[in-house]
């Protein structure tokens, strides 16, 4: 940590000196050049420092996620810690920019295109995969309103006496033996009471 500190310390006077030098010898380039430099160094060591914490703690965080995820038996613990990491990395380099002076406005509208795609995603495959869980759920509650446990029932190929309705099944009673059935079934076909 010293020897970082001393290097930067070192380059900074050196660049100080070297402004104050141009400026006395009359080179108006070279010392505006030189000004702007030192007037923005301040803010890009800033924005650097944040870059490279920002970069530690997306590594500790992937390997916390992973190791969480594994704990939980997850499959997919692994893509989870590289997503957390990467999500701290994009969001530590747009500060680290912006902290440096550089616009991060396109940055940020890319950044926000890719989240919404990853959320979107996710949104429609998880109402494409629920869509017979819900049935069942509409079809459960309507059919309590109607059946009741001990009725005989008939509908398809299955006849019986009706055992319970859960959440998203029924149970019938057959002459085969116990029969659990999806509760949508009962709104798909015709039920004989």
């Amino acid at each position: 940590f010293t020897t970082v500190t001393g290097e930067i310390a070192f380059w900074l006077v050196l660049i100080l000196a070297l402004v104050l030098a141009a400026g006395v010898v009359g080179i108006g380039s070279i010392g505006q050049w030189l000004n702007q430099l030192v007037v923005h160094l301040p803010s890009v060591i800033i924005g650097a420092s944040i870059l490279v914490v920002g970069y530690f703690a997306s590594v500790y965080l992937r390997e916390f996620v992973a190791s969480s995820a594994e704990a939980a038996e997850l499959r997919t613990a692994g893509l989870l810690g590289r997503l957390a990491q990467l999500a701290v990395l994009a969001i530590a380099l747009i500060i680290g920019l912006d902290q440096a002076g550089i616009d991060v406005a396109i940055l940020l509208i890319v950044f926000a295109i890719i989240l919404s795609g990853a959320v979107l995603g996710v949104v429609v495959s998880f109402a494409l995969g629920s869509g017979t869980f819900v049935s069942n759920l509409i079809a459960a509650r309507n059919a309590r309103h109607v059946l009741l446990p001990g009725m005989r029932l008939r509908f398809d190929d299955v006849e019986g006496e009706l055992l319970e309705i859960s959440r998203t099944h029924i149970a019938v009673e057959t002459d085969e033996g116990q029969v659990l059935l999806p509760s949508h079934r009962l709104e798909m076909g015709r039920v004989l009471i």
